[in-house]
């Protein structure tokens, strides 16, 4: 569940004053099986996934023809930004980071304006994150119901375009009336005018933007699977194929208090995941390279990654370092360059140690290290020890 900061604020911002939390209504055990409904989604808690609700107040008789609705422009293009500027907030979501409030405000509102524009998956990510956050946290209330309206406006418009995700887990989402629309408890409990007000919401978009309603969901490609990898002096490989894509780190540091494993070790265990998202990237461009940076201060432990020109693999790479489990009992820190090359034979030769200087051999990444020491004037600031990669040296 999103941090009690975090709801205040997004009711805020919906035009709502902030108010105490409401009790329950009795049965937990169905809002227990409302939580796994939503987690069927694919989200963790933090982003709990949609549901609409119960049938509309039958129709006394016939009422005046429709206004037609007042359409908006439909910018693909700029849903398609918003939604790329989305995706590390949706990344801490993932992995139940909880964000900071300014940066789950930005996340929301990129959403928002990626699924007003088009974009298919931003419109069920935008519903499913404020439907999670208002339905999960007490029973639905009056002061709730543009939140509700907003969030199944557009998880309606993504499953009238096909979306598989919101179809699987609420069949009849779709459906062209709501009376045909059937739900359990407790998720029959969202008032019945509120989902009215969402269908006459959502359809209106369907034919305000009938070129953008036409694009229908395409199943994302699998995850890369991730190979497993063997080390050397050199870097990582995968295993059976020396001379293919090679991993290198070129840099490591661990400061604040001790860790077992270090920081910097347990990354390690994401190269492989990392590797897989490298031989997609080179899939497109053979010969793409680039030198990784990752750094973080615990806590609270946000894993920043940087470095690479392609999106696509920044967006991998992140995920497979998040989903390290780090340590939080301490202040630390942790730096990580990892470079990246499209063949073995491609990357820097190392060099060797200078005669007499101390190597240090990292023994989970299979690499030596050069310990340099820098003059330091009497009263002066002093540059602490560095470490340089080397070749090792062949065993005497």
């Amino acid at each position: 569940m999103l941090p009690p900061h975090a709801r205040a604020r997004l009711r805020l911002r919906a035009g709502f004053p902030p108010k105490s939390a409401a009790p329950r209504p009795p049965g937990g055990s169905g809002w227990r099986r409302a939580w796994l409904l939503l987690s069927s989604l694919g989200w963790a808690p933090a982003a709990l996934a949609c549901a609409p609700a119960s049938p509309p107040v039958a129709a006394t008789g016939p009422g005046p023809e429709p206004a037609p609705p007042k359409c908006e422009a439909i910018d693909v293009a700029r849903g398609e930004q918003a939604f790329v500027r989305a995706k590390p907030f949706l990344e801490h979501l993932k992995h139940e980071e909880h964000p900071k409030i300014e940066v789950f405000e930005q996340g929301v509102r990129d959403l928002e304006e990626a699924a007003r524009n088009g974009h298919l998956e931003g419109q069920l990510r935008f519903g499913s994150i404020v439907f999670g956050f208002a339905f999960t946290d007490h029973a639905p209330e009056p002061a709730d119901q543009k939140d509700y309206v907003r969030a199944f406006t557009f998880l309606r418009i993504a499953a009238l375009r096909g979306h598989a995700r919101v179809l699987s887990s609420f069949p009849g989402l779709d459906a062209k009336r709501l009376a045909d629309l059937k739900l359990s408890e407790p998720l029959d409990t969202i008032p019945r005018g509120w989902l009215e007000q969402a269908f006459a919401k959502a359809d209106a978009w369907m034919a305000c933007a009938p070129a953008a309603a036409k694009t229908r969901y395409q199943a994302p490609p699998p995850e890369p699977e991730a190979p497993k990898l063997v080390k050397s002096d050199s870097g990582w490989t995968r295993a059976g194929d020396a001379e293919g894509p090679l991993l290198r780190v070129t840099e490591r540091h661990d400061g604040g208090a001790a860790a077992k494993p270090p920081v910097t070790t347990a990354w390690l265990g994401a190269l492989p995941a990392v590797h897989a998202c490298y031989a997609e990237w080179l899939r497109r461009d053979p010969q793409a390279t680039a030198t990784l940076v990752v750094s973080v201060k615990l806590p609270p432990g946000h894993v920043d990654v940087a470095g690479a020109p392609d999106n696509a693999l920044m967006s991998c790479s992140r995920s497979a370092f998040a989903a390290v489990k780090l340590p939080s009992d301490a202040e630390r820190t942790a730096r990580l360059e990892i470079a990246l090359y499209p063949r073995a034979l491609s990357a820097q030769e190392l060099g060797d140690a200078r005669d007499g200087a101390k190597v240090e051999r990292w023994e989970a990444d299979g690499s030596c290290w050069m310990i340099v020491s820098h003059p330091c004037a009497p009263n002066k600031m002093c540059m602490a020890d560095t470490r340089v990669r080397v070749r090792c040296a062949a065993p005497e």
